[in-house]
């Protein structure tokens, strides 16, 4: 007897990103009228969003979460190969940073990290290893 699927096929994801909001910020920075020193900003809004706002949301964006700085980064990959376990790391990182990082981000970081280290090995030195 073979496998039928009694899905649509489609999930349903209610938490996503491209939402298709006509909601827009714009925002400019203009110089004080008369020659004054400093300026100001001026913000323009239009529309309404068509979606759920919350800080929650925003953070756990990977955009978010991602960690850019580069030092950093070598951080995470010498605290690896020094025995650290990701949890450990993770919560280094949230320290640091402030960020909403994820055990994921950090296993992805050390993944990174044994590409860039193993990238001028041969098959037979990454065996010996």
């Amino acid at each position: 007897m073979p496998f039928e699927a009694k899905g649509t096929g489609k999930r349903s994801h209610t938490k996503i990103r491209a939402t298709g909001c006509c909601a827009r910020v714009n925002a400019r920075v203009k110089l004080r009228r008369g020659g004054g020193e400093g300026f100001h900003l001026v913000v323009k809004a239009k529309g309404t969003h068509n979606h759920a706002l919350s800080p929650h949301t925003w953070y756990n964006y990977a955009s978010n979460r991602h960690i850019q700085d580069e030092e950093l980064r070598e951080e995470v990959a010498v605290m690896s190969r020094a025995g650290a376990k990701p949890k450990g790391i993770l919560a280094y990182l949230r320290a640091k940073t402030g960020k909403r990082t994820v055990l994921r981000d950090v296993h992805n970081m050390i993944q990174d990290a044994k590409k860039r280290f193993d990238s001028g090995l041969t098959d037979g030195d990454r065996a010996l290893k």
